[in-house]
């Protein structure tokens, strides 16, 4: 991932210079993202994931005219933790647990994304913005359970997925070229994979998230 960071950071430079007299924007964004854990057949996770996770985010667009221009962003979420303590016979990972067992999870979201960006004017320095576009995405995970006797780890993987995303908001900018922009994003966080030990020793592979929804607010600059 952190390949694949810098690497759409360089790109992002070489688009923001491609022509003198395009528009093209550099920002940093504060994200709040609402993701839960998904419960399917056996695999509960609604409960065990924290479901709530912040982000800075930093993103450069090309605007190729007045309409429609391509943005490259990268996302580092903070580490959100989660214990959670079993009812007796709640199920998790294809097992029934007793009374008193816990997980104690720490997961944190890395991600990069290219999007094709639209604009509407809709008054003087204001547009309305869309996106759509793909992330490649991790759920850094720290997972163990506790049964009552001893902890042990799920050993989670960290895979990279390939999401869909869509976008749409508003930007604003003063005679400065300095701008505020709010941003709500659809992500299928429903196609994230992730690989998980249960307590016999066997791997499974898990689409352990619901889809997901963002709010981004932060400062734009346009040169």
């Amino acid at each position: 991932m952190q390949v694949t960071s810098k690497s759409l950071l360089i790109l992002g430079l070489m688009f923001a210079s491609l022509t003198v007299d395009a528009i093209n924007y550099v920002g940093i964004d504060y994200k709040s993202r609402d993701m839960q854990g998904r419960n399917y057949k056996s695999y509960a996770m609604r409960e065990v994931f924290g479901k709530s996770y912040t982000s800075a985010e930093f993103y450069v667009t090309h605007r190729f005219d007045d309409d429609v221009g391509i943005n490259l962003g990268i996302e580092s979420s903070k580490t959100t933790k989660k214990r959670h303590v079993f009812v007796n016979n709640e199920m998790f990972l294809g097992d029934l647990q007793s009374a008193g067992q816990r997980t104690d999870i720490r997961a944190r979201i890395q991600a990069a994304h290219i999007d094709v960006t639209g604009f509407i004017k809709i008054a003087e320095k204001f547009e309305a913005v869309g996106q759509l576009g793909f992330a490649l995405m991790q759920v850094k995970t720290n997972a163990s359970v506790f049964n009552g006797v001893r902890t042990r780890d799920i050993n989670a993987s960290h895979n990279i997925n390939c999401i869909p995303r869509l976008g749409f908001g508003v930007q604003y900018f003063t005679k400065y070229k300095l701008g505020i922009r709010v941003l709500a994003n659809w992500e299928g966080t429903n196609r994230l994979h992730m690989k998980l030990t249960d307590e016999d020793g066997l791997r499974h592979n898990i689409n352990p998230f619901r889809q997901s929804w963002s709010i981004a607010l932060g400062l734009v600059r346009n040169f």
